[in-house]
Parts: C-alpha cells; sequence; structure tokens
C-alpha cells in the first residue's frame, strides 16, 4: 500500500488526520442529553416517589385510640375507627357511656383498648371485670 501513495501524488502531510471539531455549547448539552435522558427521567421518577412518601409519612394523623376487636365474626375496620373518633370527640359523660357499652360488649367478645388517654384509663380501672395493663415507653 505505501506504493500507491506514490503513484496517487499523496503528500504526507494530507495522511494526518483532522483535528476533532470543538463543539459548541449547544452541542455538548445535545450530547449530554441524548446519553443521559434515561437515567435524568429515573432520578425524576425515584425523586417524585420519594417525596410523595415523605409528604404522607409527614401528613399522616396518629390517632390517640387503637381499638382491636378479636371475635370469630367479620367486623369492619371502620366500626374501630369510627368508635374511636367518636371517643375523641366525646365529653366525659358521653365517654364513659360508649366505654360501658364496650365493656357490655366484652362479655361477649375480647376487646382490647389502647389509648395514650388518661381519663379513659381512670375510668376502667375503677370498672369491674376490666384488666388494666399500663405499657411503659
Amino acid at each position: 500500500m505505501a506504493s500507491a501513495r506514490y503513484t496517487l501524488n499523496i503528500k504526507p502531510e494530507d495522511l494526518k488526520p483532522d483535528q476533532p471539531r470543538q463543539l459548541t455549547r449547544k452541542e455538548k448539552l445535545a450530547n449530554w442529553w441524548w446519553y443521559h435522558r434515561v437515567h435524568v427521567a429515573l432520578a425524576a421518577a425515584v425523586l417524585v416517589i420519594l417525596v410523595w412518601l415523605a409528604a404522607d409519612m409527614l401528613g399522616r394523623t396518629l390517632p390517640d385510640y387503637q381499638i382491636a376487636l378479636v371475635t370469630s365474626r367479620y367486623v369492619p375496620d371502620s366500626v374501630t375507627t369510627e368508635l374511636g373518633d367518636a371517643l375523641a370527640a366525646f365529653d366525659q359523660e358521653r365517654m364513659e357511656r360508649a366505654l360501658d357499652l364496650l365493656v357490655e360488649l366484652s362479655q361477649e367478645e375480647q376487646i382490647l383498648f389502647f389509648t395514650c388517654q388518661s381519663r379513659e384509663g381512670a375510668y376502667l380501672a375503677r370498672t369491674p371485670g376490666v384488666e388494666r395493663v399500663a405499657l411503659n415507653s
């Protein structure tokens, strides 16, 4: 092949590779985007999910009452949720009537009543047939 160079009158300077063209800022950005668009989309999706989870966790209201009903019959979760909401909104007299109803229901079914409020615990401590267990943190 070296002889072909001499027969075609190709000079050694012509065999040098061309200098790479300098890209403009816009061309560099377009090139970067072409190779990283999937990574950017995945990172944005992960960020959206993390923000959604953080907002959900920080915006969650923890109830003052946790009621568990152990029974052989199906009881919707809404029943215990509504009872907890009702106890939170009751005055002393209505709260005592609601707790008396729970005591009556406990004759047939086992009821576990968790609360961070002291008024319910104090009332139930005076009620016969109710065992109160304080959980220390």
